[in-house]
């Protein structure tokens, strides 16, 4: 073998040896160090303790000020309930080892075990995102108007099933309610609506009291509102448009319109017509027959169904 050749081997002996040096000091350290590595192991876990603690307040009083917390806070509190709870059990079992007499290969073992677990203790807490935390919570919709007691249905049991039966009826985009003042609309159409959403029949159901004069602004933010939706512009114009998109996004949308006095154009406000969009339902509550033109009545007065 060459001089260079004996040169190249030696050193890479040395390195061989110096990795493996390296390797070893540092599985050995788990053992040495082993109260160290344990202690910094309980700081980091009393640390993520706190801090979810704090996160829990937080999400108390977040709910106080009608906020809810986003998807990343939902995850970061479950996980850490999960590493808290791994770490405590790791800690009962580092205790209950102190306690006996040392043996090395279960100081290695928990020394290692320890370190790792900082490491993630440490990592999830590093990860918490305090501007991130909660939204505005969105404004309630029907359950909000839904009435608790419902007194006057068994009479109307025929009438309320015929309102049921439309609204399953993805060929009648628009239902109209039609009774006299004190007929019992209003409280029949608030029990559906909710029905509907907690049934899945919609995923969102709107309620709308318009009366009259009806207020064309006031209806466009009253639908909004309970969708979420934030209006970028003034003109109710432009108003109807982002409605319009809202409405028109892909989910089943019940909107039910109270005490409509005279017939509302739908466009004006922004809701979609029959022909551009089959997501979006109608359901009407009226004392002017007239206000429901070419809209499908059921009428409470003498419980049968017509066509205007």
């Amino acid at each position: 073998m060459t001089a260079v050749g004996e040169g190249l081997a030696a050193n890479l002996a040395s390195e061989a040896s110096k990795g493996l040096f390296l390797i070893a000091k540092h599985h050995i350290g788990y053992c040495i160090h082993f109260r160290k590595h344990v202690e910094n192991f309980h700081t980091e876990l009393k640390k993520l303790e706190s801090a979810r603690n704090d996160a829990l307040g937080r999400e108390e009083r977040a709910r106080d000020n009608n906020q809810v917390i986003t998807e990343f806070t939902r995850d970061w509190l479950s996980k850490a309930k999960d590493l808290i709870d791994d770490a405590q059990e790791l800690k009962a079992k580092t205790e209950e080892h102190s306690k006996c007499c040392p043996n090395c290969i279960r100081r290695y073992d928990f020394g290692k075990k320890a370190v790792k677990m900082t490491t993630e203790l440490n990592k999830h807490i590093t990860d918490f995102k305090s501007d991130n935390f909660s939204l505005p919570a969105p404004p309630l919709g029907i359950e909000f108007y839904a009435p608790k007691i419902y007194t006057d249905l068994q009479s109307r049991r025929e009438v309320r099933d015929q309102i049921w039966e439309a609204l399953k009826d993805d060929q009648k985009l628009r239902v109209g309610v039609y009774g006299m003042g004190g007929s019992g609309k209003t409280t029949l159409v608030k029990e559906l609506g909710y029905k509907a959403e907690k049934e899945k029949l919609f995923e969102e159901v709107v309620f709308v009291v318009v009366s009259n004069p009806p207020n064309v602004r006031t209806i466009q933010e009253n639908i909004a509102s309970q969708l979420g939706l934030k209006f970028i512009y003034n003109q109710e114009s432009d108003r109807a448009r982002e409605l319009w998109s809202r409405l028109t996004r892909g989910e089943k949308i019940l909107v039910i319109l109270d005490d409509v006095w005279e017939k509302l154009d739908d466009n004006v406000i922004g809701i979609p017509s029959e022909d551009s969009h089959k997501g979006c339902r109608l359901l009407i509550t009226t004392r002017m027959v007239n206000a429901t033109k070419e809209v499908g009545v059921i009428d409470l007065n003498f419980h049968n169904q017509s066509k205007y």
